[in-house]
């Protein structure tokens, strides 16, 4: 998730013309636990087509790596009206069976 929501800051920089950036993060659930990333900026904004051919390496290693943990990224964006980037990723249930340990005090 680190490295996305790094290229995701990095196109926003290059890219974006932004005066604003709104990022949030949660987890929601159940049945399953969710993390949600959305990273929003008012800048130039760009089409939807660009998004899902990018020429070059950064929005296709985004997508391969949400793909890799299971999740995914949807991007929203009108020209001159900004772009939201969403990274859903299932995150792993609790064992529940297995026992934890307590904490170790250090001497």
């Amino acid at each position: 998730m680190f490295r996305i929501f790094q290229q995701l800051l990095d196109n926003v920089a290059e890219h974006a013309q932004a005066r604003q950036l709104r990022i949030r993060l949660y987890v929601d659930g159940p049945p399953a636990p969710v993390l949600h990333l959305d990273v929003e900026d008012d800048g130039v904004g760009a089409e939807r087509s660009r998004f899902e051919h990018a020429p070059g390496f950064g929005v296709r290693g985004m997508r391969e790596r949400a793909r890799r943990f299971g999740g995914s990224l949807r991007f929203d964006s009108v020209p001159g009206h900004g772009t939201l980037v969403r990274l859903t990723l299932p995150l792993p249930l609790p064992a529940l069976s297995s026992p934890v340990a307590p904490p170790v005090d250090a001497p």
